[in-house]
Formats: C-alpha cells, sequence, structure tokens
C-alpha cells in the first residue's frame, strides 16, 4: 500500500468506540463533511487538504472521524529520495520509491519531527507503512537489527503523542513486541488482492497472522481489491471479511476512489450544469434543487467539463443531467461508466447523447415521428399542462416504465419515462420555457434516486415549524415620518425590536454609520443607535458589507440594475471585496457589539464568488441572504420557491429561507405595504409540502414609513400566533449546512445517523411506523404534519432509530426551542431542554405517568417562564 487516504472505524485503547468501518483513498482533495461524519478514523496523505478544511469549518462542524496522517516507515516516497541518498536500498518500481534503511537514527528523528509537524497541522494520529519493505533488501543477519528499529521507532511515537491513534500496514515480524503500543493493524488482499483473487494458502496463512493481532487485543482492518463496477462483489467481499471478525474495505487497486466497508446510504446528488451561464441562474439550480433537497439528498452542482468519477460508494444515490446539448464520446463514456456503478441518472430537457448511445441504453430511437395526434398521461398534471410537440427524435424504452405517451400516424414514444438505469425527459415533457413543472417532481424523483430512510430537514425544530428574524443594515440612517427627528433604526429598535423578544440576527453597514463613511457628523448618534440595538439580549451581531456592493461578481451579465453603481458612494473609497466582507466584521464585532460578529448577510444581487464564500468560512462565520422565495397566490409556482442555498466547490452559501419587503414591494416602490404578502409565502411553504421554515427579513427602511411599519408589524402578529421554534438566523445556517453533512450508515437491521447536532429533525413517512423510543437513541418524540412523522432528535449528533406498529406509551410532541439530551431512567425518561423564548412544551402521557419540569409536576402541556430545564417522565406501571 503506498500513500493512501484510509477513513476508518476502530478503537483507540479505551478512548475511542469500537471501529466498524474504513476506506482507503489516495487523493488531495478535502473530504465532504458526509464523509467526516460517517467515519471515525481518517487517514490521510500528508499533502491533503482535509485538515486546512476543517480549521475552516471549525465554527460550525462537530466531526466523527479521527485524521491520522500517512507515514511510510521503510520507503521513501519520490519526493524525499534526495533528503536521504546514502540511506537508499533499492526501491518499488511500482510505486516509484527507494526502500530506506531505517536503522538510522538521523532518519528516524526526521520521522518522529515529520509526525510533529503533522500532529501540530491538525492531524489525531498516524498510519504506518512499508514496515516489512527491509525484507526486500536486509540479508538475513541485518533483519535483527531492523526490526529493533522499528519497535524502537513505534515506542518513540507512542511515548511522545501519547493519544494519538497508532496504525500498522502488517508489521507481523515484531506484532508482539509492538502490539501494546499501537491500536490496529492493516493487511491487504485477504480473498482479492492487486493480481486478482488471492490463493487459498496464502489467504490461510494471513487469517493465522490476522487472528494473532486479535488476540493481543488489536482491531484488525482488511483491504481487499475490486473494481467499483463490481459493487455487489465488493458487498459480498466485506461480509466475507466481518464474518471472519475483521473490519473490511473493498475499493478499486490504484486507492483512487472510495470503496465499500460499511452500507453508507448514498445521499448526494450529482447536477450537471452547462456552463453557459453562471449556475445560481440556471433551472439546474433554480428548478431542480429544492425538490430533491426535499427529498433528502445533497444537490451538488457541476459544470458538464467538470465532471468527477462518481459511484455509490462514495455516497451518491443519482446524477441529474439538466438542459446540456449534445455532448461528445467522452461525455458518454462517463455516463455508461456511472450506468455501470449502479448510479441512477435522469435526463432533464434534453437526452444529449447519440443515436448509438441511446440505443445502448436500451432505448428505442424513432426518427422525426411527426405531428402528435394524441396523447396519454400516466400521471396527473402539476401547474402546467402538457404540449406535446414535434421533434427530431422520440424515445420510447425497452424496458421500464413509460409516463407520458404521444401517438403519431408513424408510431408511439414516451417523451417522460422511468427505466431501470434512471430515466428522461424531453424537452416540454416534464417542465415548461416559463419553468413551471408539468409534473409534480417530488413523487417522481422519489421513485427514480429514492425513497431515502428519513429526509434531515432544516425547517422544523422540536416537532414545531421553525421562526427566523432577520435584518439587512440598509437604512439605518433613514429619517423616519414615524417618529419625526427619529432615524429609522431607532423606530425599529423600539417598535419591534424591544416588542417582539424573538431571537434577531440584526446587521448594518459599516459606511452608513461609522465615522469614516458616508455621514461622518451623524456617526456619534447612530453608533450609539447600534450599540443599544446589539446590547439586546435577544439580538445576534451581524455585517451587512462596508458599502452595499450591489454585485459580488462584476462579470456577473444578470447584476445590471445599479442604482448608484456598484456600491455606495463613501468618499476616497475604492470597492475592496475583502474589506467588505473582513473589515466590516471587524468593525462590528470590535466596536459596536460585545460579542463577535456570527454571520456576514450578502447584499445586492447576493452573487458572491466562490473566494469571497470562502472567506467567510476562514473567518469563522455564516454567510446568508440571496435566494428567491416569493410564491404567492398570484404566482403559486415552485420555481418561486429557492433551494436551501449553491455550493461552490466544498463552501456553501446559505440562501435566506423567505425574500424581505424589498421584494414584495417591488424595490421599495409599490406598495409600501407589500411586505403584508409575505403570509401567503408562509403560507405556500407549510403546505402542502413543509419547504421553508418562517422567515421574517426586511431592512431597517421599514421603519421609515408609517404603511411599512404596520405591515411588518402585521407580520409579526401573524407568527406570534402559530406554534414555532424561534432560533437565530445562523442556528438555521448551522442546520443548513448540517443538512449536507449527515451520514446514514446502515449495520445489522438498524441505521446510525451522524451529524454535527445542529440538524435534530428527521421527516418519515407515517407509513414506516411509530418512532420506538425505548429501541431508538437519541430520539425524544415526534409531532406529524401532513402525513409524516417529523422526528425530534437531541443535540448529541449520534441516532439510531428503530420503528414500530404500536405508538410509544410516552413521548415529547413538540417544544418551542431544543433538545439537549434525552435519557432513559429506571420509570421513564429525562428531557433536557432549551429555547430562546420561554419553553413551552407538550407531551404525550399515558395514565400511570407523570410529568415533572425542574422537580415539580406539571402538566402534559406546560408553558414555563424559563429558557432551559429538564423535563422527567416517570411511570408506575
Amino acid at each position: 500500500m503506498r500513500f493512501t487516504i484510509v477513513l476508518t472505524w476502530f478503537a483507540i485503547s479505551l478512548l475511542f468506540a469500537k471501529p466498524e468501518c474504513v476506506m482507503f483513498l489516495y487523493d488531495r482533495k478535502p473530504l465532504p463533511d458526509y464523509f467526516l461524519q460517517a467515519y471515525d478514523w481518517v487517514v490521510l496523505p500528508p499533502e491533503n487538504e482535509t485538515p486546512a478544511a476543517l480549521k475552516e469549518r471549525s465554527f460550525y462542524l462537530k466531526k466523527k472521524a479521527k485524521l491520522l496522517a500517512y507515514l511510510s516507515v521503510g520507503e521513501l516516497r519520490p519526493e524525499e529520495k534526495e533528503l536521504f541518498k546514502e540511506l537508499q536500498r533499492g526501491g518499488s518500481e511500482r510505486w516509484g520509491s527507494a526502500f530506506v534503511d531505517f536503522r538510522s537514527e538521523r532518519y528516524r528523528s526526521w520521522l518522529l519531527k515529520r509526525a510533529e509537524e503533522l500532529i501540530k497541522r491538525g492531524f489525531e494520529g498516524f498510519f504506518l507503512d512499508t514496515l516489512d519493505s527491509y525484507l526486500a533488501f536486509a540479508p538475513e543477519s541485518e533483519r535483527g537489527s531492523y526490526e529493533e528499529a522499528l519497535v524502537e521507532l513505534i515506542k518513540s511515537l507512542r511515548k511522545r503523542f501519547p493519544e494519538a491513534v497508532i496504525v500498522i500496514n502488517r508489521g507481523f515480524e515484531v506484532l508482539e513486541r509492538v502490539a501494546p503500543f499501537v491500536d490496529a493493524v492493516a493487511a491487504e488482499s485477504l480473498f482479492y488482492g492487486l493480481e486478482g483473487e488471492v490463493p487459498k494458502e496464502d489467504r490461510r496463512w494471513l487469517i493465522s497472522q490476522l487472528k494473532r493481532a486479535k488476540r493481543l487485543g488489536l482491531e484488525v482492518i482488511v483491504i481487499d481489491y475490486l473494481p467499483a463496477e463490481e459493487y455487489e462483489k465488493r458487498r459480498e467481499v466485506a461480509r466475507r471479511i466481518r464474518k471472519l471478525g475483521f473490519i473490511p474495505y473493498v475499493a478499486d487497486p490504484e486507492l483512487s476512489e472510495p470503496g465499500y466497508s460499511c452500507e453508507l446510504i448514498p445521499r448526494r446528488l450529482l447536477i450537471v450544469y452547462e456552463p453557459e451561464d453562471l449556475p445560481m441562474y440556471l433551472v439546474a439550480h433554480t428548478l431542480f434543487q429544492l425538490p430533491v433537497e426535499h427529498l433528502g439528498f445533497i444537490p451538488e452542482l457541476v459544470p458538464s467539463n467538470e465532471l468527477p468519477s462518481v459511484s455509490r460508494d462514495a455516497g451518491y444515490a443519482g446524477v441529474l443531467i439538466v438542459n446540456l446539448p449534445n455532448k461528445d464520446e467522452r461525455f458518454e463514456r462517463w455516463v455508461f461508466s456511472v450506468v455501470k456503478r449502479g448510479v441512477k441518472v435522469f435526463f432533464a430537457g434534453s437526452v444529449p447523447l447519440s443515436f448509438k448511445a441511446l440505443k445502448k441504453l436500451g432505448l428505442e430511437v424513432i426518427e422525426k415521428p411527426g405531428r402528435p395526434e394524441g396523447v396519454e398521461l400516466k400521471l396527473p398534471v402539476f401547474e402546467a399542462p402538457f404540449v406535446p410537440r414535434e421533434r427530431e427524435f422520440g424515445l420510447m424504452p425497452k424496458e421500464g416504465r413509460p409516463l407520458v405517451l404521444v401517438k403519431t400516424r408513424k408510431a408511439v414514444y414516451a417523451p417522460l419515462a422511468i427505466t431501470p438505469w434512471g430515466g428522461y425527459a424531453q424537452e416540454g415533457a416534464l417542465f415548461n420555457d416559463e419553468d413551471l413543472w408539468v409534473f409534480e417532481p417530488f413523487t417522481l424523483f422519489n421513485e427514480v434516486f429514492g425513497p431515502l430512510p428519513f429526509a434531515p430537514d432544516p425547517t422544523t425544530e422540536g416537532g414545531r415549524r421553525v421562526l427566523t428574524v432577520h435584518v439587512d443594515g440598509d437604512g439605518f440612517n433613514q429619517r423616519s415620518e414615524v417618529r419625526p427627528g427619529a432615524y429609522a433604526a431607532e423606530v425599529i429598535r423600539d417598535e419591534i425590536l424591544k416588542v417582539y423578544r424573538l431571537p434577531h440576527t440584526v446587521s448594518v453597514i459599516e459606511g452608513e454609520i461609522a465615522p469614516w463613511g458616508l455621514k461622518p457628523e451623524e456617526a456619534p448618534r447612530l453608533e450609539r443607535i447600534a450599540r443599544s440595538i446589539f446590547a439586546l439580549p435577544h439580538v445576534e451581531p451581524a455585517s451587512h458589507s462596508f458599502s452595499h456592493p450591489f454585485t459580488w461578481n462584476p462579470d456577473d451579465p444578470h447584476a445590471q440594475y445599479l442604482p448608484y453603481g456598484y456600491n455606495l458612494p463613501i468618499k476616497g473609497y475604492r470597492l475592496d471585496y475583502r474589506r467588505e466582507i473582513e473589515g466590516s466584521l471587524k468593525y462590528v464585532s470590535g466596536r459596536l457589539a460585545e460579542g463577535k460578529a456570527r454571520a456576514f448577510l450578502w447584499t445586492g444581487y447576493c452573487n458572491p464568488v466562490k473566494w469571497q464564500v470562502r472567506l467567510t468560512y476562514q473567518l469563522g462565520v455564516f454567510n446568508v441572504n440571496g435566494g428567491n422565495t416569493t410564491i404567492t397566490r398570484a404566482e403559486p409556482f415552485l420555481r418561486n420557491v429557492s433551494p436551501l442555498g449553491i455550493n461552490h466547490g466544498q463552501y456553501f452559501h446559505v440562501y435566506a429561507p423567505v425574500q424581505n419587503e424589498n421584494v414584495f414591494t417591488n424595490n421599495w416602490t409599490y406598495p409600501i405595504w407589500g411586505y403584508a404578502t409575505v403570509i401567503q409565502t408562509f403560507e405556500l411553504t407549510e403546505k402542502p409540502r413543509r419547504l421553508k421554515p418562517v422567515a421574517i427579513y426586511y431592512h431597517f427602511f421599514s421603519g421609515s414609513r408609517f404603511a411599512s411599519l404596520n405591515a411588518l408589524k402585521r407580520v409579526y402578529a401573524w407568527a406570534m400566533k402559530k406554534p414555532l421554534t424561534p432560533l437565530y438566523l445562523t442556528e438555521y445556517a448551522a442546520a443548513v449546512l448540517d443538512f449536507r453533512g449527515t451520514a446514514f450508515v446502515k449495520k445489522e437491521g438498524r441505521i446510525e445517523v451522524r451529524n454535527s447536532g445542529h440538524l435534530r429533525t428527521l421527516r418519515v413517512p407515517v407509513s414506516a411506523g411509530y418512532p420506538d423510543l425505548i429501541n431508538s437513541k437519541g430520539v425524544a418524540g415526534f409531532n406529524e404534519h401532513d402525513g409524516y412523522y417529523y422526528l425530534i432528535l437531541d443535540g448529541s449528533g449520534y441516532y439510531e432509530i428503530a420503528f414500530s406498529e404500536h405508538e410509544p406509551p410516552y413521548y415529547l410532541k413538540s417544544v418551542n426551542g431544543r433538545v439537549v439530551s434525552v435519557k432513559k431512567t429506571e420509570d421513564g425518561m429525562l428531557f433536557e431542554l432549551e429555547a430562546r423564548v420561554p419553553i413551552e412544551a407538550e407531551f404525550v402521557l399515558p395514565a400511570g405517568c407523570r410529568l415533572y419540569f425542574n422537580g415539580r409536576p406539571v402538566k402534559a402541556k406546560v408553558k414555563t417562564g424559563v429558557k432551559r430545564g429538564a423535563f422527567k417522565v416517570s411511570c408506575s406501571y
């Protein structure tokens, strides 16, 4: 094994849980949160970017994985050969490495120093490879000295890094001597090696050595090799390895892609678009991302010229290919490799393959089928009628399920169909030219790619729909007609923020209120107002930039409406995007607020580019705003409901759940009271499906006019009457990021759900049965809504969910906050709850059970006067 990444689950003495899953991968790219939750140990080559990426994510990511660094003991990697020319003893042609005499004290000191550097970089242990390379060159008489040096090195590592995880590759010659200082042994090629099936005699010998390691109390990892296309065979081999008592990992011989160890239930869904425009404006994003997110999948937008390797073992459930023009043979080969690996592919808006490729997929091609004369629909239309059209070619699957049949004089063809490998929708068959869905996408994609056992759901917390409130800084310094002489910010402070004591995320534009901004003479008063707002206990500070750029990407052709140029005309200032983000955050944190600003709220078109989004990660703040959720009864279409956000490679830009009053007032023109229409948006994103939280989002300038202020009060009053869970915007943003990092792992008839504990709701159809709290972990209860159970989870980030035909005797039905922890007791359960407002909770209790809050008996439906406390269910039966 050479220079690989190993992701593994195994025990570290008494400090860590018993490992169950491993993965080897030779790659430099940082691992997604999804993998860092699913696995317990991650062994990476030293140059891998994951440790640096984790530092950028530390403000929200609570990973389960331990990072272990790959260290080659007996061989020098190509880039290391110049360091120890005198110690080289031949080498490996396959890997381009050189054997090294590691008896040298200088070399071993170098290894220890390298190990120390890796620990400082963020690694938490080591995977020691090439321990037995000396057997290839050392004479029999010298092997003992090599083994002494090897034992001494491992002892030194353990002494210097007592809490580090140490895994060795083989090392059978010194096993008994190093066993007290290492945690696990790995070995390759038990059933299938680099050259194919392993001979039985070699297998028997290796099994005997591995059992020897087990007797010494070590965990044992077995790595076998099979190509990704043989994914079912991989699972069979893994079962055989696990049956022997070892931890399996089966991967491609080059270790270039994730392999199989445990059944990681795929949630990733690749959405491929043509890079003819910015992805945030393409239907691949604006139309298709929402329904697959709602189903629980993690959409990843990629351009068609940057196609990654895709497999189920890499966590991919499917590929959506949207509106692509005809592609070349290279693209077709990629499509067939995806299909061959058992990942579903769905073409939408076009099927950009040659006739030869289409036929290879089992599709009959009807060239120029002629004018449609009849239509047969196998499912009801949704937002727009199906309009048949003449086509250059029609398709008919030889296997699968046609959903629409079009009849012509020449033939019958199906422009929309589900097939064994996925499916397709020709132009106009699934969505029309106005971006309206002809057929309902949720059920369709659930059948094509799913279903998943659960859908992580950031719209809901504690069994209730989430409520967020956030304020953009615009208009802070405007004078208000509501109170002559007052600024709009004072009106918002006094008539909204002090009245509705909900969690608010409030931002300011530095250039509007700072002494070096637009109005230096008014700055002292404006800054005092800002400090008084940030001093409110239910307000978290945020920045809305320095000069409010209208576009964060000057190359964006859609960003043409610039009312006052690219940014506010601040004297002597030249637009600097880094200054807009980093500088304004420092201003809010250092001059206005007692605590650190926790969010950066994008301005204008909210169209940041990758480096700008990454900068917010590096600064440890959530980045939010953008999206276009404005659905109303006049425009009740899914195109007006945005997805959770958009990925820029590995970084994610979180959208505002619902748009602000500037949109509902047509850019603050008419009607000024138009924000009251957002109540329709809240209602239409609740039924027939809960697609969004309730999100009150506005600017300070709403305090400048009577009409806008009254509309805002009406919206607050509507929300206050609803059973909601108020959260800070950053808590919602953390749940969105956690949605993308939540991993499902299937083990021995159970499913483990692992994340950072920010997202604490799973949605499951009621047909799955009642959640069984007694046999589950981390589950406090559930609430039913429109045919789904919304499971209420605690903050542990580790959950096991069991189901039953019978309703549990007692459980938490809803709370306007979060479950910190849930524990079983001898006579019931103990729930620790917290909320941003005084706790209101409802429990289901049978006869013979009583509910206590902080030791006092209370009713099953209770309002408290505090924001944190313990509820205990105690049953006498």
